[in-house]
């Protein structure tokens, strides 16, 4: 299946699971990917105000990703 398509299928099912990983190579869209998929799930009444595109701010919204050592 589709990744767009799975995540589209699961926020219609109203069964958010606690937790998603976004993998694949760089350059994949995986970032807009999960930042597209947090609007969907967290966007009050659709209202453009609540979207978090622009501060990546919301208190159930946490982003991880690796960051490499320095030497």
């Amino acid at each position: 299946m589709n990744p767009k398509n799975e995540l589209k299928s699961i926020i219609e099912s109203g069964r958010i699971p606690n937790s998603l990983l976004f993998q694949g190579p760089v350059g994949s869209g995986k970032l807009r990917s999960a930042i597209d998929f947090a609007n969907s799930v967290l966007r009050v009444d659709n209202e453009p105000s609540s979207n978090i595109d622009n501060k990546m701010s919301h208190p159930d919204l946490h982003v991880v990703f690796p960051i490499p050592k320095s030497e």
